[in-house]
């Protein structure tokens, strides 16, 4: 279907917003969560902190697998923080965010992922190759 996914397994969102400094200007609606998913597309790196957060599980004898050699169509970063899907700042990607699984005793969260085919026609809408219409997340 010609979408390229991009999966990271530290909990990169968390780690960044302890090293984030950001201030929204007035009548800025930008979601935090897609901005700091953002910087990973912006930056072509799964995990562009240096040092690591601690406890990450980093090895930088292998950077070259951190980094992002063609960019994602859809961006997972599974996390502790609030689940979300929301296109990326630029808007040519999605950034997904489906929280966990478990948590606890209690139920957690999970992404549904649906990809619509190239040759599909939803409602007289025409997909070409732009993934981040052809993208749904529940």
């Amino acid at each position: 279907n010609d979408i390229t996914f991009g999966l990271v397994n530290n909990d990169i969102l968390k780690h960044m917003t302890k090293q984030e400094i950001s201030r929204r200007g007035q009548g800025d609606k930008t979601n935090r969560l897609a901005r700091l998913a953002s910087h990973l597309l912006s930056q072509q790196c799964y995990y562009p902190l240096f040092p690591p957060a601690k406890g990450a599980k980093v090895d930088y004898q292998h950077v070259d697998m951190m980094r992002m050699h063609k960019r994602p169509d859809v961006l997972i970063t599974p996390g502790d923080l609030n689940f979300f899907a929301k296109k990326s700042q630029d808007g040519k990607s999605v950034c997904v965010n489906p929280g966990r699984l478990s948590k606890g005793i209690s139920g957690g969260t999970y992404a549904l992922v649906t990809i619509h085919d190239l040759k599909d026609k939803i409602e007289g809408v025409d997909y070409e190759r732009k993934a981040e219409e052809r993208v749904r997340v529940d």
